[in-house]
């Protein structure tokens, strides 16, 4: 079954696979979808499936997503938020429901490796940050330390574009 799955597996398979897999606690170290995430992030993250996929699948490949843009990353992650909201909140203020779906995602996004304008035309403009959150982010993205970085955000400050490449794993 696994021969099979990794010889046939492609980026709009991802994250089916992955949902079925990490909903069912089936997890394993030579996961098929881990080395395709790694191989074509930007390919699994532009997707069809992946703005459907659960939230655990979203984490799981933010945890292994390389080689691409963060802002790249953050955008993904934003239009799988709002396919969410549009699925379960009626009558929820938008921006509200958006936060709630992207918050437990907010650890894993590395907000600080953008650049302010693409932070002011992305996370900003989208209502789903705190004005002291975003104040505090742009801050240390102009100047490292300027601020403390709020509760529940990453300090990662380096694009996963420059840290592995598809052929390293860790």
């Amino acid at each position: 079954c696994v021969d099979y799955v990794r010889s046939n597996m492609d980026q709009d398979d991802v994250c089916p696979f992955l949902d079925y897999v990490l909903t069912m606690g089936e997890e394993y170290e030579d996961c098929p979808a881990k080395t395709l995430i790694r191989a074509n992030s930007q390919g699994v993250l532009s997707s069809k499936s992946f703005q459907s996929c659960l939230t655990h699948t979203v984490s799981y490949i933010l945890d292994h997503v390389t080689n691409v843009h963060e802002v790249s990353v953050v955008e993904a992650v934003h239009a799988w938020g709002e396919q969410q909201v549009s699925e379960r909140s009626a009558g929820v203020e938008e921006s509200a429901a958006l936060r709630e779906a992207m918050m437990s995602l907010f650890p894993k996004l590395r907000f600080l490796a953008l650049t302010a304008t693409e932070f002011i035309e992305g996370p900003n403009s989208w209502g789903v940050l705190k004005a002291e959150e975003a104040l505090s982010i742009l801050s240390n993205i102009i100047k490292e330390g300027s601020m403390p970085i709020p509760f529940g955000f990453s300090n990662i400050r380096v694009s996963r574009m420059k840290v592995r490449r598809p052929d390293t794993f860790w």
